[in-house]
């Protein structure tokens, strides 16, 4: 993606197991990086993703894990 302001560059790829998105963006004021990994806990009822955020003014580290409901069953 490139706009005036800023270019993008992402991509996707397995590790193992594992879908990482990888994602830089690049502009005036300097340059980020965005890496969020994604894995499926055995039985298939978890999915977890794990990002990591690097930037000029800010670094940060998010868990994200999503369940998936019983079949039939509503929240």
């Amino acid at each position: 993606l490139k706009r005036p302001e800023e270019i993008v560059y992402s991509r996707c790829h397995w590790e193992g197991e594992k879908l990482v998105f990888e994602s830089r963006v690049v502009r005036e004021g300097g340059e980020g990086t965005n890496v969020v990994k994604y894995s499926l806990s055995p039985d298939g009822l978890m999915l977890v993703a794990n990002e990591r955020f690097e930037g000029p003014a800010l670094k940060y580290e998010n868990a994200w894990i999503f369940l998936r409901a019983p079949t039939g069953k509503n929240p």
